[in-house]
C-alpha cells in the first residue's frame, strides 16, 4: 500500500485516527505525509482532551497546513505539509 501511495503525486498526506492522546505528523520518505488525529468525541474510555486536526488547503499557490485544534479553542502541532 505505502509503495502505491508513495507513487502517486497527487497524494500529498494520509490521515487516520483517533489514538486517545496521541497526534502527530511524520514525513515519509520525503514524498508524503502521515498524519494521526487524537480523540475527538464523547463516546469511549478514558478522560483524553479533545480535539481535532484542522487542514488548511489552498490551490494557488498549493499548499497544505494542519494543526490541532483542542476543544478549549488552543491550538498546537502547526505543520506545513507541502514539499517545496
Amino acid at each position: 500500500m505505502m509503495k502505491v501511495l508513495e507513487n502517486r503525486s497527487s497524494v500529498k498526506a494520509v490521515f487516520v485516527g483517533h489514538n486517545h492522546g496521541l497526534d502527530w505528523c511524520c514525513p515519509y520518505k520525503d514524498k508524503l505525509w502521515l498524519c494521526f488525529a487524537r480523540h475527538t468525541g464523547y463516546g469511549g474510555y478514558g478522560n483524553w482532551p479533545r480535539g481535532s486536526r484542522i487542514l488548511e488547503i489552498t490551490e494557488m499557490p498549493f499548499r497544505i497546513k494542519s494543526w490541532i485544534r483542542m476543544e478549549d479553542g488552543s491550538v498546537h502541532s502547526a505543520v506545513n505539509l507541502t514539499y517545496d
